[in-house]
């Protein structure tokens, strides 16, 4: 019943989203922020810098076409666009560490590497939601 409630959330969002309601990026914004700076700073290591790349994803989100169906979909393009632009962030920089370019060959040619922060971001994200919901 939970999940059927919180598709049905999801689903009006996405149309909100999808007719340009600000509210809508603001929904999406609160579920999806903590996880994406924490994806971006797991991969650059600058959270400074992290904020400012998961702000730009959720701009170009909104400035986008408007063409997503579902709440997997945002997210999914969320997270491109942030993995995306930490590649690009490497790209920029001068001078990289030996991190950095691991980091960023990793990014390049490494799908696996980026499934598990993914997958680690979630579970961090649920793990989260559980510890707040216990007693005090």
């Amino acid at each position: 019943m939970k999940n059927r409630i919180k598709d049905q959330d999801e689903y009006y969002w996405v149309q909100c989203f999808k007719q340009g309601d600000p509210d809508a990026l603001a929904y999406f914004f609160d579920l999806h922020y903590k996880a994406l700076c924490y994806f971006a700073e797991r991969l650059i290591g600058d959270e400074a810098e992290a904020e400012d790349i998961v702000a730009d994803c959720f701009l170009k989100l909104w400035k986008g076409d408007r063409q997503i169906e579902t709440a997997q979909n945002v997210k999914a393009f969320l997270y491109i666009s942030c993995r995306n632009a930490c590649m690009d962030y490497f790209r920029k920089l001068k001078v990289k560490t030996a991190a950095q370019e691991y980091t960023y060959r990793q990014l390049e040619h490494g799908e696996e590497g980026i499934f598990y922060e993914v997958v680690k971001t979630d579970v961090m994200e649920i793990l989260a939601a559980e510890i707040e919901s216990l007693p005090v």
